[in-house]
């Protein structure tokens, strides 16, 4: 079974504009593949929901919840400096190896995705992953 860690963007899009994001989301709750979270990554969902959403606590709280029921929150014990236009894309990388991750879904192309593959990690689109998924 794959272990995949999404970026912070695709909870985002799943959850406010559905799409490819969210039909990716439906394999780790289908219980298809295994899909890692860290504590920065929930942060980092939290509070761009909270202010550029505009979400209130009790929806936060209750997403949360519902993150946690098809995820396995993993703690990085690494830190990594490699995306230094946007530091809040090392979390992604550092949750993706604690996790020991094969794939890091996502839809940022000003960085990750650049990168193509971290420690052997591949980085793609929700849709390209979908479509290997299920050989498309």
């Amino acid at each position: 079974m794959f272990k995949i860690v999404a970026d912070t963007n695709i909870f985002i899009s799943a959850y406010n504009y559905h799409g490819k994001p969210e039909q990716f989301l439906l394999l780790p709750q289908l219980g298809l593949v295994k899909l890692f979270i860290s504590p920065e990554i929930l942060n980092e969902f939290k509070r761009i929901n909270r202010h550029k959403m505009g979400w209130s606590e009790e929806k936060i709280r209750q997403t949360l919840f519902h993150i946690g029921s098809y995820s396995e929150l993993t703690y990085p014990a690494i830190s990594l400096n490699i995306v230094k236009d946007d530091p809040s894309d090392d979390r992604i990388l550092e949750c993706a190896v604690a996790a020991g991750a094969d794939f890091i879904v996502t839809g940022d192309e000003k960085h990750l995705l650049k990168l193509k593959q971290f420690q052997g990690i591949k980085i793609i689109r929700p849709a390209k992953f979908l479509a290997d998924f299920y050989g498309n």
